[in-house]
């Protein structure tokens, strides 16, 4: 990836629904993957935005205990790896 942070895009990033109180640490796991993060909540519910790639989609699946897109959808389609 060559150091360069993979940002978001608000076109076709992906939205999982996932609580924490801890959002920061989650958000610097994603950082140091290279990978932008966002993390939005109103108290009881939270929202994380990622970059649309399987890589991030299959970590961030193992960390909350989600499916991920491809497993959600069969004809899912991942931004092409960099």
């Amino acid at each position: 990836m060559g150091g360069q942070m993979i940002r978001l895009n608000r076109k076709n990033d992906i939205t999982v629904a996932y609580f924490t109180d801890f959002p920061n640490a989650f958000i610097k796991m994603i950082n140091d993957l290279g990978y932008e993060c966002e993390y939005t909540t109103n108290g009881d519910v939270g929202t994380m935005y990622y970059p649309n790639y399987k890589e991030i989609d299959e970590h961030i699946s193992l960390f909350c205990g989600c499916e991920t897109m491809v497993e959600i959808s069969e004809d899912w389609e991942y931004n092409p790896p960099l």
